[in-house]
């Protein structure tokens, strides 16, 4: 089956001094795969890039942001693996995205799991997240796979 990754996996499986890589890289080796399974959106590639570059988050890890060059040319080649493939929203995506996202009260920080949450439903993959908050998607049929830290 696909698996949509969230930001925090992508981050965990890149760099080895996350403190969750260990963890990610346990699950991508009990993983059953297929060629192009493990799924980046454009907002996760946005999302990657922006933090790679971000002096804080990598300093964070013990590491030096990379330019916009290096990031590119990061994702480029990480993306170059059999394993990791691209996806583009479905036409449904947006239906599922905004009842995925309502709720009676201000949530900004909602917008982009819910997104994320809508999209895996969209495509029929399995959604894999450090993000205990995507459990709450789960009653809109979202496959969730919740990796513990």
């Amino acid at each position: 089956m696909r698996k949509l990754l969230d930001l925090n996996v992508w981050m965990a499986l890149c760099l080895p001094s996350h403190p969750h890589h260990a963890h990610a890289r346990g699950w991508l080796e009990d993983a059953d795969l297929i060629q192009g399974d493990l799924l980046f959106c454009l907002p996760t590639e946005m999302g990657l890039l922006r933090l790679l570059t971000q002096t804080a988050t990598m300093k964070g890890f013990g590491l030096a942001a990379l330019s916009n060059d290096e990031a590119i040319g990061f994702l480029l080649e990480l993306q170059m693996d059999s394993n990791i493939g691209r996806v583009e929203p479905p036409p449904s995506t947006q239906e599922i995205w905004l009842n995925v996202a309502a709720c009676p009260s201000p949530a900004p920080n909602a917008w982009m799991d819910s997104y994320l949450a809508a999209l895996s439903a969209a495509i029929g993959a399995e959604m894999v997240t450090f993000d205990n908050g995507f459990t709450s998607y789960t009653r809109h049929g979202i496959n969730l796979t919740l990796l513990s830290a």
